[in-house]
């Protein structure tokens, strides 16, 4: 849906010399995986795997100050993502069902340099396995 590059242009326009798009992202996977307080995620993200986190760069201050910015900005990015949501479903987004999981994987095999598997919190209650989230977007 692009709603990082979304973020990342309304970030750029501030300002901010924070990776606004990833603090959200974050916040994001931590609500949908193991919700706690902003606080609690700096701990909780220390144990799961972010593509692009630098663990280095993730303040408490941060994560406050992304939400204050996704405050300010909310009707300009809904907007933005609702014309995105537009082309993605042909013009006819009339009725759209979202929805995320997540599942293990059988082996031990990784199938290369981008394999999208990691190990992690498991809804299968298969934490010893590699998991992958899966994402569904369904239009009428």
């Amino acid at each position: 849906m692009g709603l990082c590059e979304i973020l990342s242009r309304h970030a750029a326009q501030s300002g901010h010399e924070f990776d606004l798009a990833m603090h959200v992202k974050l916040m994001v996977f931590n609500r949908l995986c193991d919700p706690c307080s902003k606080l609690s995620l700096l701990e909780w993200a220390q144990g799961v795997h972010v593509p692009g986190l630098d663990r280095s760069k993730l303040e408490y201050h941060h994560l406050l100050r992304a939400m204050d910015r996704l405050l300010e900005r909310k009707e300009a990015i809904e907007k933005e993502v609702a014309l995105r949501m537009l082309t993605l479903f042909d013009g006819q987004p009339d009725l759209v069902f979202c929805d995320v999981t997540s599942t293990y994987f059988e082996g031990d095999r990784s199938v290369g340099e981008e394999d999208l598997t990691r190990f992690g919190s498991s809804r299968g209650h298969r934490p010893e396995r590699r998991q992958i989230v899966l994402g569904l977007v369904l239009s009428r």
